[in-house]
């Protein structure tokens, strides 16, 4: 894919949507510094939408939940419309536990392509989060997944719900961990009190 953009770039010239192929390129295949320098250069253009949405999967991949919050965000508002991005956007917000932030992208996602397994998948998981389980398997049913979609769907509720517990008890450690703050200046010892007096 690479050297194809490059053959294509010496033939046709360095086209936005060329450099935004060669970014999601970088990006898949585990360059992300490279493939995050060309997003940010097609943040103002054309393909602004589908660089915060490139920002957004490389943040995700990385567990940054904020970071990857803000860039999918940002593609939605500026495409809201896609399906992949409210989709995406979405299932960022489940992995960051933020449970009811992301029914509206996903509803919106399946609303708009109402056939889309992977829309139907997300929603069910949002649901299986929730603990709503009769929810999960009513669109389980009419979208028809099968054995398999319905076992990765619980697969990944587990997955989210480990992350999360590993999450808080990571600040549990960290607010134990923290010097606790002294209330008033420090007593000064006898020795310097004398010293001073």
């Amino acid at each position: 894919s690479l050297a194809h953009v490059d053959a294509f770039r010496q033939r046709y010239g360095d086209r936005p949507a060329l450099r935004l192929l060669q970014a999601d390129a970088l990006r898949e295949t585990g360059q992300a510094d490279a493939a995050i320098a060309l997003y940010r250069e097609l943040s103002t253009g054309p393909q602004a939408a589908a660089a915060a949405h490139g920002l957004g999967l490389i943040a995700a991949h990385r567990d940054d939940d904020a970071g990857s919050e803000q860039s999918l965000a940002r593609a939605t508002q500026l495409e809201p419309l896609n399906t992949d991005y409210l989709g995406d956007l979405g299932y960022a917000r489940l992995r960051a536990g933020q449970f009811d932030q992301a029914r509206e992208p996903l509803a919106k996602a399946l609303e708009l392509s109402p056939g889309n397994a992977k829309a139907t998948a997300n929603l069910a998981l949002w649901a299986v989060l929730r603990g709503d389980t009769a929810t999960a398997e009513r669109l389980a049913q009419q979208a028809n997944l099968n054995e398999d979609s319905r076992r990765g769907i619980q697969q990944q509720a587990e997955q989210i719900r480990a992350r999360l517990q590993q999450r808080q008890a990571a600040a549990a450690a960290r607010e134990v961990a923290a010097p606790r703050a002294v209330a008033g200046p420090p007593a000064r010892s006898q020795a310097a009190a004398r010293l001073a007096a």
